[in-house]
C-alpha cells in the first residue's frame, strides 16, 4: 500500500524521498486541494475515502490507516 501512495504522490509531482508513515502532507507540499486529487486518483483505483475522514489525514500513515479499511 505504501508504494502505491509514494507512486500516486510522485505522479501528482510530489517529493517521496525519505516518505514515511510520519511524513505529513504538509511537509510534501499537498494542501487540501492536492489532497482531494489524490483522493481521486485513488478512487480510480477503486479506493473510497469518505469525505468526513478527509480532515483526519494529516500524515501518510494517516492516509494508509484509512486505505487499510478499504483494501
Amino acid at each position: 500500500m505504501m508504494e502505491m501512495v509514494k507512486s500516486l504522490l510522485e505522479e501528482n509531482g510530489y517529493p517521496t524521498e525519505g516518505l514515511t508513515e510520519e511524513t505529513s502532507f504538509e511537509s510534501l507540499g499537498v494542501d487540501s486541494l492536492g489532497l482531494v486529487d489524490l483522493t481521486l486518483s485513488l478512487e480510480q483505483k477503486g479506493y473510497t475515502i469518505p469525505e468526513e475522514k478527509l480532515s483526519e489525514i494529516k500524515t501518510v500513515g494517516d492516509l494508509l490507516r484509512v486505505l487499510g479499511g478499504n483494501a
